[in-house]
């Protein structure tokens, strides 16, 4: 997964987050929770934002996922271009692969926002 202190915008721009990283509860490597922070220099590209992607993390992509993830094979991971990468893991140790379909993705707020019903 992946936090951001950025609200997301359908802009096509890459986003500086000082705050931003991604975190791994389980990986398919087997090592436990992990949080993987922004390399020294690299916030400035630490989220890219476009109408036409879903949450990207750090060139390269570090994190991708597409749209209709749950179907395309479009997502990706790469970490290690951006965010730092765990001692004694490859790029690809959350997923086992480059490309990988999403099964279930949770977003959550903070802050002020607006609730909206669905009624």
């Amino acid at each position: 997964g992946g936090f951001t202190d950025v609200s997301w915008t359908s802009g096509s721009s890459w986003h500086e987050s000082p705050k931003a990283f991604l975190y791994a509860l389980k990986s398919k490597s087997g090592i436990g929770p992990t949080k993987m922070r922004c390399k020294t220099n690299q916030d400035y590209k630490a989220v890219f934002h476009s109408r036409t992607y879903g949450p990207t993390f750090g060139t390269g992509h570090d994190l991708h996922i597409s749209d209709n993830s749950h179907t395309s094979t479009n997502n990706l991971t790469c970490i290690g271009c951006t965010y730092s990468l765990p001692a004694g893991q490859n790029n690809y140790f959350i997923t086992e692969k480059h490309q990988f379909t999403v099964a279930e993705i949770e977003v959550f707020g903070f802050g002020d926002a607006k609730k909206e019903s669905c009624a």
